[in-house]
């Protein structure tokens, strides 16, 4: 029994488990979002451009009466009128309302993993070119008198300096590689055809 325990517990303090727990609580939170900006803020504005086009109650009053009884009775004071419960309806509306939401929901999601994507892109950007130079170099320049657009030079050419150091070190790296195996078939062609 302790065995399983100790299983179980190595199991929930797993890395992967703990984000799981946070994916689903965070997402059950963002779905509630989305379904909100979608029913609340997006269905209002097709429902009113269905109306304009004749379509009264939008999605949902799109449906055929199967049996051929009245959709829709007056009720006991005849001022309005609630659904007949005889009526067999096919709710095409429904299924286009359900199909809606779901593009909705996805053009949404996928516009703020879009942002958020760029967001990420531009903070990394900025923090590796801040990188470049360390803070104890930053202080001394500032110590030095140096205005900010010569630190910016500085981080510029050293970022230069950087890239150019890089290419060095792949070419290096490309003239030390060992052969690939196309270019040895092609020394042991060479080869044979010399002899």
């Amino acid at each position: 029994m302790k065995k399983f325990f100790a299983e179980f517990k190595k199991f929930i303090q797993r890395g992967n488990v703990v984000d799981l727990a946070v994916g689903v609580i965070i997402g059950g939170a963002f779905s509630k979002i989305t379904s909100s900006l979608v029913n609340d803020i997006i269905m209002p504005l097709i429902t009113a451009v269905l109306n304009l086009l004749g379509l009264q109650g939008g999605t949902k009053g799109m449906c055929i009466v199967l049996n051929g009884v009245p959709q829709y009775l007056p009720d006991a004071t005849g001022e309005l009128t609630v659904a007949n419960p005889e009526a067999i309806l096919w709710n095409y509306g429904n299924f286009i309302q359900v199909i809606l939401d779901f593009l909705l929901i996805a053009m949404v999601l996928f516009l703020i993993i879009k942002a958020i994507n760029f967001a990420n892109s531009e903070m990394g950007a900025v923090a590796s070119k801040n990188k470049v130079l360390s803070r104890e170099e930053v202080r001394e320049m500032r110590k030095q008198g140096k205005t900010r657009k010569e630190i910016a030079q500085a981080r510029d050419q050293r970022i230069a300096e950087l890239a150019e150091q890089k290419r060095l070190a792949d070419e290096e790296a490309k003239r030390n590689a060992p052969p690939t195996e196309q270019q040895l078939l092609a020394q042991i062609l060479e080869q044979l055809k010399n002899k």
